[in-house]
């Protein structure tokens, strides 16, 4: 439910700052696989972009939020998004 959303996607960023990188990037993609499934597209583009910034070496969530760019139209952004993906 949204509630247990909103604690995995402050919960992420947080294992992310504490070196817990496996464990917070499983929340991104557990929060984001809800999200789309629920048909929030904006919200798991916006939960794959604050992994990219606090993941910055996990190339998955790179390749998922431009996947996403991708299906929702934006090519320039998608194509940015790879490119930011070399930190």
């Amino acid at each position: 439910d949204s509630g247990d959303l909103d604690v995995i996607l402050r919960l992420a960023p947080l294992l992310a700052h504490e070196g817990e990188h496996f464990e917070a990037w499983a929340l991104y993609r557990q929060a984001c696989k809800t999200l789309l499934a629920t048909g929030r597209h904006e919200a798991c583009l916006a939960a794959f972009r604050e992994a990219n910034r606090v993941l910055p070496y996990e190339f998955e969530a790179w390749r998922l939020t431009s996947e996403l760019e991708r299906k929702l139209g934006r090519d320039r952004e998608a194509f940015e998004t790879l490119l930011g993906s070399s930190p």
